[in-house]
């Protein structure tokens, strides 16, 4: 999981982006996440107060933000991204390390003209 913090400079209108740190999730659930996250930003900031208002990830992750109990948003960038490597066979979706969309034509097609 990645996980960080963006703020927009009020006078000049200008993102800052602050990565907070990568960290490997066993289990990827909305709530596991959601701890994951306060932990770190208790971590990183010494502070028991969550400083976040809203929370912005792809569809996968849209439960995040509700369990942080903030306004959540879909990542408009994502999604679509997803779909289209999902659907030439990039993207493959596993559970307990077993494909659960396996599609190894596209799959090998697609590292074919990837190299």
């Amino acid at each position: 999981m990645v996980f960080g913090l963006q703020t927009i400079h009020p006078k000049w209108m200008f993102n800052k982006p602050l990565c907070l740190g990568f960290q490997r999730a066993l289990k990827a659930t909305d709530l596991v996440v959601a701890k994951m996250f306060i932990d770190l930003l208790s971590d990183r900031f010494d502070m028991d107060t969550p400083i976040i208002n809203a929370s912005i990830q792809d569809q996968a992750a849209v439960g995040v933000g509700s369990a942080l109990g903030v306004d959540g948003e879909i990542c408009g960038m994502h999604s679509p991204n997803k779909l289209g490597e999902s659907a030439i066979g990039l993207l493959l979706r596993t559970k307990n390390k077993v494909i659960l969309n396996p599609f190894p034509e596209g799959n090998s097609h697609s590292k074919s003209f990837l190299r």
